[in-house]
């Protein structure tokens, strides 16, 4: 599939890797096409000395927010930089750049950005947190407890001071900590309930008199889970297994913790552990079936998921979604078809859910028919979204009743004129009937709409390949400059923040794209389905005697 966005650093959507923080992507028109062009670190500081940058840093910071908004992670730091660049003592550029990079989990290189901030600012509480929590994600839990120590109190501090002596063991110290940091109303509301999640574990210990520490301590690793703390939980758990290895429920949120840190293996065997322990957890053989997945196992972990929802797997509508995001990958596309059917009969609240068993019904299985069955269930259940009537004239359209889809399509419009993907598909009707230069039009319309998705990518694909076929296209009717908006991203140079080799990654869109194109797969957003709930493993207490 052709991309006309812009070619980020380190994205596997790609499958391009350019090394350095400023390393970036323009888009080049070249006989009358888009092209991609890859820009160089000295490449951007050649174009600086002859193209001066003329946005101020109010806009480039609001535009480095923009590209954060679209998940278009180096867009957004190299618009940092630029406004570094404009203001280079203001501390709020690296903290911006800081935080993605903690995002993006690239903590040496986020622990530098703080660490240079410190240099210019060495009261900046903010970047000393953000450093301490650094620490903590680097598993120097120690250096992140001896920095805290020096700083004044404050809600963020009493959070990451509280977990810190619940990791080693003080636990007054950590109750007393998190209880501050969960009763400060005038604080962040987030802290506050992650700061209570982990009281709870004390609590749930309290009401079990008796029970053995490593309870509590499983306990707080299972909290440690779901406040996204797992660099705490994995060693604590560690030493629970190693003291008492027939412990099923540590083994199980083990795994979990080594599964969301990207250790697909550790996660694989802490989860078979627990399964020689109970065969039947359906927590266990779903996460197992994740981890298999994550290690390109997906024979095993399509069992092993299938396994989870016949034992009762909650949320179920999670494991349907991931069972058949790997039969799509394993191009099982009869079975994946049925599990997307199945994620749509447990939740039809988002029309979108729809749309990837219709894209298999019509582009991969050729059946068209079944596509517009569920395209009618979905206008039947959202009669005014213009959503629903696109779906049912992208099916009408695969059926090659062209009026019928003109018909649909034309409401979808009606309905909500910014559809990029009503649009789109217009586009590919008037193209079917001969009518090139309305298909144009609509494909231009459906990118101006769908830019920085992938509607707007397949929309530039259309129009370029329509483009070719005229040898001597009108002047202004190219996509020379609706395409090519990144504006200053492109010709920033490094001057005050410099740390080498950062390639931070870029987040897929997740946008709805019903499109009837035999190279592209639609993506939209789902439940995440590596954010099970921990909550649903239940701790048997564990009693002090035999």
């Amino acid at each position: 599939m052709k991309k006309f966005t812009p070619i980020i650093a380190a994205t596997a959507i790609s499958g391009l890797v350019i090394t350095g923080l400023f390393a970036t992507g323009m888009l080049e028109y070249k006989n009358n096409t888009v092209q991609k062009k890859t820009i160089s670190i000295d490449q951007i500081t050649k174009a600086t000395s002859s193209k001066p940058d003329s946005l101020t840093y109010i806009q480039h910071m609001q535009q480095g927010d923009d590209y954060v908004k679209k998940s278009m992670t180096s867009l957004a730091i190299n618009e940092y930089i630029a406004a570094n660049q404009q203001e280079p003592e203001n501390a709020e550029p690296y903290l911006k750049i800081g935080g993605l990079l903690l995002e993006e989990k690239n903590y040496t290189k986020a622990q530098e950005i703080y660490q240079q901030l410190l240099m210019k600012d060495k009261n900046n509480q903010e970047a000393s947190l953000n450093l301490a929590k650094t620490y903590i994600m680097m598993k120097n839990i120690e250096k992140a407890r001896d920095l805290l120590q020096t700083l004044p109190d404050s809600q963020t501090k009493q959070y990451y001071t509280g977990i810190i002596a619940a990791y080693f063991g003080q636990y007054d110290i950590a109750k007393t900590n998190l209880s501050a940091a969960a009763t400060i109303t005038s604080g962040s509301s987030d802290i506050a309930s992650r700061a209570k999640n982990i009281l709870t574990a004390f609590g749930e210990y309290g009401m079990n008199q008796g029970s053995q520490e490593i309870y509590l301590k499983t306990l707080l690793a299972k909290s440690f889970n779901q406040v996204g703390e797992y660099t705490l939980s994995i060693p604590l758990l560690f030493n629970v297994v190693k003291e008492k290895k027939d412990y099923r429920d540590a083994w199980i949120i083990l795994g979990y913790a080594y599964l969301n840190t990207d250790d697909y293996k550790n996660a694989i065997d802490a989860l078979e552990e627990a399964r020689k322990l109970d065969k039947n957890k359906p927590e266990t053989l779903f996460f197992l079936g994740l981890s298999y997945s994550a290690n390109n196992q997906k024979e095993v972990a399509a069992q092993f998921i299938a396994d989870a929802i016949d034992k009762g797997f909650e949320p179920k509508i999670q494991a349907q979604q991931k069972l058949a995001e790997i039969y799509m990958t394993l191009k099982d596309y009869e079975k994946a078809a049925f599990r997307y059917e199945a994620v749509v009969a447990l939740n039809d609240s988002d029309i979108n859910y729809y749309v990837r068993p219709m894209w298999i019904y019509i582009e991969k299985l050729n059946q068209p028919a079944k596509a517009l069955i569920l395209a009618k269930k979905a206008i039947t259940k959202y009669p005014n979204s213009g959503m629903a009537y696109n779906l049912v004239g992208w099916a009408q359209l695969s059926l090659k009743d062209y009026d019928q889809a003109k018909q649909y399509l034309g409401k979808a419009v009606e309905i909500d004129s910014n559809l990029a993907a009503a649009y789109l598909n217009l586009g590919t009707l008037h193209e079917k009937l001969a009518n090139i230069d309305a298909a144009k039009e609509y494909y231009k319309t459906a990118f101006r709409l769908g830019e920085g998705s992938s509607i707007g990518d397949s929309a530039a694909d259309s129009y370029n390949r329509l483009l070719a076929l005229n040898p001597n296209p009108v002047p202004g009717q190219t996509l020379t400059q609706g395409i090519s908006t990144l504006g200053q991203a492109n010709v920033l140079q490094p001057l005050t923040i410099t740390p080498s080799a950062i390639t931070p990654t870029t987040k897929p869109v997740s946008q709805p794209a019903p499109l009837p194109s035999s190279d592209f797969v639609p993506k939209f957003k789902l439940p995440e389905t590596t954010k099970a709930p921990t909550a649903s493993i239940k701790l048997e207490p564990l009693s002090t005697t035999p």
